[in-house]
């Protein structure tokens, strides 16, 4: 099954959100942007898909990854795993 991805993503003078439809969110804050991509996780999930949501600071490093759907156990990760 496919999955969706939505990712959070700092541009200058706010931060945004890319979907897999290729249509792009604009938002002035990072917070708005983010409950915006978790919603559209959620809908994409309700309608029996997979959906991730990727977090990305203004570094453009990943902060999170947060997983929808059926196909995925509910998780929140916040920095990769460790080794060891």
């Amino acid at each position: 099954m496919e999955t969706w991805i939505y990712s959070v993503v700092p541009v200058p003078g706010g931060w945004s959100v890319e979907q897999p439809s290729g249509l792009t969110l604009m938002f002035l804050s990072g917070g708005r942007a983010e409950a915006k991509a978790k919603e559209l996780a959620h809908q994409a999930a309700a309608r029996g898909g997979c959906a991730e949501v990727l977090v990305f600071d203004r570094d453009n490093s990943l902060l999170a990854r947060r997983r929808y759907g059926q196909h995925f156990a509910p998780q929140l990760s916040e920095a990769p795993p460790r080794a060891g």
